[in-house]
């Protein structure tokens, strides 16, 4: 592919992307995405042969943009590691923001080889830096170090997964962020007061 190919078909998926988060993959048409470009729609079908090879482009696109930034973060042994995570659920934040589920449950029903692509990336994405995170905290001394990890990043990945749900935002009625942070404060502060924590799980008196 030529550099003058690669850049076009760069200017579709960009174009494409602003689309489709802002409209809604079903809504949007290819003639739409073409006349907004200046180019034809024949065009664009020379890059991409329908609208569901577009959008799972872009889903793959913004799938190894938030890839590069996470591993780049996990594999940093340098940073101070409350930073890190910090910056984590940041880039979580902003990912789930734009990928909404309700943009997924659009691309599930016409688009299921995309929806497909996302939620599998998701899955394995997700796991790999809770599961790190877990045990470089452990590691470090910021988390207990009696803590199973794989429980523990099998809650993490159910409770976003369940409640990042459409239905359970609905019923919830909170923002991605609000929840991702709410979800966040139980699993590293958890939910009990001190005072009640201490009755029930008393530590043993030192001799």
């Amino acid at each position: 592919m030529s550099v003058s190919d690669s850049e076009t078909r760069d200017r579709i998926l960009e174009k494409a992307r602003d689309h489709f988060l802002q409209f809604g993959f079903s809504t949007v048409t290819m003639s739409e995405i073409a006349t907004d470009l200046g180019m034809s729609k024949k065009t664009v079908y020379t890059y991409f042969p329908s609208k569901e090879d577009l959008a799972s482009e872009m889903v793959k696109r913004m799938q190894e943009e938030i890839s590069s930034q996470m591993n780049a973060l996990v594999d940093d042994q340098g940073m101070d590691f409350i930073e890190k995570l910090k910056r984590i659920l940041d880039i979580t934040v902003s990912h789930h923001s734009r990928l909404t589920p309700h943009f997924r449950m659009d691309l599930q029903k016409h688009a299921p080889g995309a929806c497909k692509c996302t939620d599998e990336f998701q899955q394995n994405q997700t796991h790999t830096v809770v599961s790190k995170v877990i045990q470089e905290g452990i590691r470090k001394g910021v988390f207990r170090s009696d803590l199973e990890e794989p429980i523990v990043t099998a809650m993490f990945i159910a409770a976003f997964e369940s409640l990042l749900r459409p239905e359970s935002l609905g019923r919830i009625q909170r923002t991605i962020p609000q929840i991702i942070e709410a979800i966040s404060g139980v699993m590293f502060q958890g939910i009990l007061a001190d005072e009640a924590r201490g009755r029930l799980y008393p530590q043993p008196s030192v001799a």
